[in-house]
């Protein structure tokens, strides 16, 4: 589990990257997770345990390959007290949660000092316990449900999940801080989602205090001040509540981010809505930024649907500074940077997963926020997906660059359309070589999300091999999402195709979908001689065909749909057992002459021979057998008059 890492730590996460950038020459130490459990070998405590036994050696912590699922924690993790980075497969695969029998703990502490990263993982379940806040107004505070920056600590957070934590505080007085996250240090927070976590009071006391439901970042306390930074990007802070119970001064303030005496505040690209506020004084719902001379500033980022309260409440002795292109539904975050919207609504959709690795909450596409903001130096969105992706069909701010406000940018995607797939039933159709007809079945499917119109099944195939009965195109009714048409494609057989491999192409369009096409292929056997392969033979029943003419051709005679075979001189029929002579006859009303030329030339590979036979007439009868010279392949070709005819056959001594 333990073992040498160069230089940079990192993951890459869509287009973000965690990494922690090492001083030239120092190495880090290696730890691979391998267990779910609480405690033992290859488990999360072991390995943050072993990284704490090497201070001075910066350390990686990263799940094993399909490792997912939860990690139930029965007792606190020891403090993250050195430089280190835990790399997690993703917060959809992998949750770190207290588990609800167990005592009150929280899930992650930052201790003084260290310098974290955290990706990938869910944190849930976490319960605050009490923190020492030097000079802090109501006593004992009670901070930080999942996660705790101590001062002077940096704890970086990417791609993770923070929810359904609390922080809780009974005391009296009774003050409680960070119901997801409590911090006293630097708070860097990306790509994440900060949601349904909870800080409360519920003490008898007649004044309390709740802070921060989702994020709290503190700057000081009563006669003591430390430095304390909070940056959060493409993030979204959703269903938090700030609850004060006490009567009759319970303030509760910033149900989503509270801010308070932080030396500096930066939120970008950010989502903040539907955050709570409850008590005898809910101050606000969304943002509480205060503090003496502190400075902040906002860019990008929605406002909206605050619960109890207002969405912001800024401290005049402060400065929240608007870089522009912001949003909110009132006028509390008194927005006056270029390109910002106050009291408007926003139209978010509720928190769900849209895709990527954490929830979000979608914008309306064509709404205020859509294609009105500026992305600054972002590319993507806080779910990895491209930003900005410009509609142009919708107006930019002027100062805008087609970004969407907020964590979420709304992809480019197609109106519903129908879509086409046709295929062939066999795609290969193999016949023997006295097959005259065969059929094939086509079937369009409409694979898109809307009805097609009417819409016509055709097939062709080449006019010197096959023919397709009927119409090349049918028309059949509309296809509905899902819905099928089919047509059966009758063929055929033309001499020309015997021996060789014929494509047939299928094709269906409408009036309102593109043409989609499909092939099949028909081979058709040819009967194998000694010397290769010859052409079929055209059959009729018991009759040997050539044009207008029937009759027998001796020496040892295969017909090729083998169901019957010719000897020399006479023709056995299998169902009577008789043996009969067969003249060769004129069928029909054809032209003849007195005579029946036939000529003939055996075909390659053997070599080429010839051989010319004239049969004579007697009352549509030539009462004489055709006598091929040797076997093989031979082409014959009858005349007698008007009347013309062909046919290739195979002998064999």
């Amino acid at each position: 589990m333990h073992g040498a890492i160069r230089r940079t730590i990192g993951t890459a996460l869509g287009t973000a990257v965690v990494a922690l950038t090492l001083p030239a020459g120092v190495e880090a130490a290696g730890f691979e997770i391998t267990s779910l459990d609480d405690a033992g070998p290859g488990s999360l405590r072991a390995a943050i345990e072993a990284a704490s036994e090497h201070p001075d050696t910066s350390s990686a912590i990263a799940f094993a390959e399909g490792l997912d699922g939860a990690i139930v924690l029965e007792t606190p993790l020891p403090d993250l007290v050195k430089e280190l980075e835990i790399v997690g497969p993703g917060p959809d695969r992998l949750a770190i949660t207290r588990d609800p029998e167990a005592d009150d703990f929280r899930i992650f502490t930052a201790g003084s000092g260290s310098r974290v990263a955290i990706s990938g993982v869910t944190i849930s379940g976490g319960r605050a316990g009490v923190v020492d806040l030097p000079g802090e107004l109501f006593g004992d505070v009670v901070a930080g449900g999942g996660l705790l920056v101590a001062e002077g600590a940096e704890l970086t957070l990417r791609a993770a999940v923070v929810r359904d934590n609390a922080a809780s505080s009974s005391g009296t007085p009774s003050t409680a801080i960070g119901g997801g996250i409590a911090s006293l240090g630097s708070l860097t927070i990306e790509a994440s989602a900060i949601f349904d976590n909870l800080v409360e009071t519920t003490g008898p006391a007649s004044a309390s205090s709740a802070t921060g439901g989702g994020i709290a970042s503190l700057g000081s306390g009563i006669g003591d001040v430390w430095d304390s930074t909070l940056s959060l990007r493409l993030t979204t802070v959703s269903g938090n509540r700030a609850r004060a119970a006490t009567l009759p001064h319970g303030n509760a303030a910033g149900g989503g981010i509270a801010a308070r005496d932080a030396s500096e505040t930066t939120i970008e690209s950010a989502t903040i809505a539907a955050n709570a506020a409850e008590g005898s004084n809910p101050i606000s719902a969304n943002l509480y930024f205060t503090g003496l001379f502190r400075t902040g500033s906002v860019r990008n980022t929605i406002f909206a649907d605050p619960e109890g309260s207002r969405n912001c409440f800024l401290d005049p002795e402060a400065t929240l500074q608007s870089l522009g292109h912001n949003l909110a539904d009132d006028e509390s975050c008194e927005l006056d940077g270029s390109d910002d919207q106050e009291g408007v609504d926003p139209g978010l959709e509720p928190l769900a997963d849209n895709g990527g690795p954490t929830p979000t909450q979608a914008i309306a596409s064509g709404g205020p926020a859509h294609d009105k903001g500026n992305s600054g130096a972002f590319t993507a969105d806080q779910r990895g997906l491209p930003r900005p992706v410009d509609n142009p069909a919708i107006a930019n701010a002027p100062l805008g660059d087609g970004s969407d406000i907020g964590a979420f940018e709304l992809q480019m995607t197609a109106s519903p359309s129908p879509r086409l797939r046709v295929t062939g039933r066999p795609k290969l159709r193999e016949v023997g070589p006295g097959k005259k007809r065969t059929t094939f079945r086509l079937q369009a499917m409409n694979v898109g999300d809307a009805p097609t119109g009417a819409v016509r099944l055709c097939a062709a195939g080449p006019s010197k091999r096959v023919r397709i009965i009927g119409q090349r195109c049918v028309s059949r009714q509309a296809i509905h999402e899902g819905g099928q048409r089919q047509r059966r494609v009758k063929v055929i057989i033309k001499p020309r195709a015997h021996g060789k491999l014929t494509k047939i192409k299928l094709s269906a369009n409408g009036a309102n979908v593109d043409r989609a096409r499909a092939t099949v292929r028909l081979r058709v056997r040819s009967y194998k001689t000694a010397s290769g392969f010859c052409p079929a033979t055209r059959v009729d029943g018991q009759r040997v065909w050539a044009g207008p003419f029937w009759g027998l051709i001796v020496r040892r005679y295969d017909v090729v749909n083998g169901r019957f075979r010719l000897h020399v001189g006479q023709y056995r029929d299998r169902a009577t057992g008789l043996s009969q002579k067969i003249p060769w006859r004129v069928s029909g009303e054809a032209d003849v002459g007195r005579r029946l030329d036939i000529r003939a030339r055996r075909l390659p590979p053997r070599s080429p021979r010839r051989f010319h036979q004239r049969l004579h007439n007697a009352g549509g009868i030539f009462p004489s057998i055709i006598k091929p010279p040797a076997e093989g392949c031979w082409r014959l070709r009858f005349t007698s008059g008007s009347a013309r005819g062909k046919l290739i056959v195979l002998v064999r001594d």
